[in-house]
């Protein structure tokens, strides 16, 4: 990933956001019950600051994007 070191949303004193970071993650899967599935995460630059997007490897074409890392996984 890039780090964004002009624009605070970007960045604070514990995290740093950088845009392009993707990473892979075995989670259970949200459309067949008692599978796990790979989840592919990326942060995105958005307007405002940083977007966090999973995409589930069963279900590509529903992506979840959110202001919020915790917030794509809640959702």
């Amino acid at each position: 990933g890039r780090v964004v070191w002009d624009k605070p949303s970007y960045h604070s004193s514990n995290y740093i956001w950088p845009v392009g970071f993707k990473s892979i993650k075995k989670h259970a899967s949200m459309k067949n019950n008692g599978e796990k599935v790979n989840y592919f995460n990326e942060i995105l630059e958005g307007d405002d600051g940083p977007l966090f997007k999973v995409t589930p490897e069963d279900d590509p074409q529903n992506p979840v994007v959110a202001k919020t890392a915790s917030t794509a996984w809640t959702v």
